[in-house]
């Protein structure tokens, strides 16, 4: 369903020679993220990231749910910290909103049960969230019609985000007690 043109970032890009000349090459401290720093860097330096539908490239995804989700908390998730600590002109509000939600939950459950409230305003923004979440599933099964997977959705959405949530908070955690894998400017 993509269409042809510029975008903010592709996954598995190809570079032309003027590209990585003009850019320079991957930061390899980012031992995960680096394609989309570099993407944005193409970006901030007036270039132009261009998706073409046209290309493809065979993914081999994690074989089991519950390694995916260690690599999002373990890898995928603190590499985002430092990505942004390193390079702000990477942080977009959508990248943020698992470590939002993460911390909403615990917020959220913490606060509620010291006062009514925030009961209330968890409940109606969890419910949201699974509403979204169901809506979202319906739409996966009509573009796939594999009902098994469109099922498991919506806990798959919230064990994803909270895990990529998890994993973002903990890296900016190390970044703040200075043990994280990357060169920190004082």
């Amino acid at each position: 369903g993509m269409k042809e043109g510029k975008t903010d970032t592709v996954p598995f890009g190809f570079f032309s020679k003027k590209a990585i000349q003009i850019n320079g090459f991957f930061d390899e401290e980012l031992v995960r993220a680096q394609d989309y720093e570099y993407n944005k860097r193409i970006i901030k330096n007036g270039g132009k990231v261009w998706i073409n539908p046209e290309i493809t490239a065979k993914y081999f995804n994690q074989r089991f749910f519950f390694k995916f989700l260690a690599k999002l908390l373990l890898k995928d998730g603190p590499y985002n910290s430092y990505m942004w600590f390193k390079y702000p002109y990477t942080l977009s509000f959508r990248h943020l909103i698992p470590s939002i939600f993460f911390l909403g939950n615990i917020f959220g459950l913490i606060l509620s049960s010291y006062n009514v409230f925030f009961l209330y305003i968890y409940i109606f923004v969890m419910s949201l969230y699974i509403l979204l979440s169901i809506l979202a599933s319906i739409q996966i099964y009509k573009n796939t019609n594999h009902l098994t997977s469109s099922l498991l959705m919506p806990a798959s959405f919230f064990l994803m985000h909270i895990s990529y949530g998890a994993g973002e908070v903990y890296g900016a955690l190390k970044i703040l007690l200075k043990k994280a894998p990357i060169s920190i400017q004082d």
